[in-house]
């Protein structure tokens, strides 16, 4: 399973806004002055040794040739300045594949990280940052199915903020929001690795545990209202289901966990 997180399975995406990197004219100068530059580094010491070698030759066959200045720039230059033509145009094509290859692979790298920023975005409750509805429908089918395949117990835990709306008038739409934040964080906090928080309505939430049974949410429950009294003023009433013991499609395990809050909330 994924590691705990707001987003669970979808933790390595990145909230980032779309760049595309455009190549100007401008490269293509900076290409060649690229292949310049290294074409004079390399180009001059080449020169060197190509004329020691030469001599050097030369001397060992007893030819002996006038070093003049009159030799070199008639006959050798001409030669070296053809290599380093040729030598210009091989690092020019060299920097311009680089170059080319850089920005195609940033342009891809960027264009990846927007799609799944925009993904992200798709199952994300803009509020809260936990899964949004849409998240938490497909995680729940994906899960569920998961679990049938496997012969493992699902459950699902439907959480309600008890006194939301009275809340909200008291204390302001704003404060509301920050309670729900708080009510999300609480919920991140008390869940298992693997674990996932929906925002399944206005003020409702559901958690996922793939694995877990009737007996194990009982620790998770006192976890949540213990975490609730310490740091909000708010509580929850929480109802459950289990998988297969309370329904074999995600529509009967909401059914019956919501049933449960109702019954929880109406004590």
């Amino acid at each position: 399973m994924q590691e705990k997180s707001f987003l669970p399975g979808y933790a390595s995406m990145i909230n980032i806004s779309p760049t595309h990197i455009r190549r100007g004219d401008h490269s293509v100068i900076i290409d060649g002055a690229i292949a310049a530059v290294w074409t004079l580094i390399l180009g001059i010491p080449l020169f060197v040794i190509f004329l020691i070698l030469v001599y050097y030759e030369l001397f060992l066959h007893g030819v002996l040739v006038s070093f003049s200045v009159l030799h070199i720039l008639g006959k050798v230059v001409p030669l070296h300045l053809a290599t380093l033509l040729l030598w210009s145009s091989v690092f020019w094509t060299a920097a311009f594949s680089i170059r080319r290859f850089l920005d195609k692979k940033r342009q891809l790298n960027n264009t990846r990280e927007w799609l799944r920023a925009s993904h992200t975005q798709v199952y994300t409750d803009a509020l809260t940052g936990v899964l949004n509805r849409r998240g938490f429908d497909e995680l729940s089918d994906r899960g569920l199915e998961q679990a049938r395949i496997q012969k493992r117990p699902y459950t699902l835990l439907l959480a309600d903020v008890n006194q939301f709306k009275h809340f909200n008038d008291t204390h302001g739409h704003l404060a509301g929001d920050q309670a729900l934040q708080q009510i999300a964080h609480i919920l991140m906090d008390a869940v298992r690795t693997g674990d996932a928080v929906a925002r399944y309505g206005g003020d409702e939430f559901a958690i996922l545990c793939p694995g877990s049974e009737r007996k194990d949410t009982a620790a998770l429950i006192e976890r949540i209202h213990s975490s609730c009294r310490e740091k909000t003023q708010l509580t929850l009433s929480i109802g459950t289901a289990v998988y297969p013991l309370d329904g074999d499609c995600i529509t009967n395990l909401i059914q019956k966990a919501d049933d449960q809050m109702y019954r929880v909330k109406n004590l």
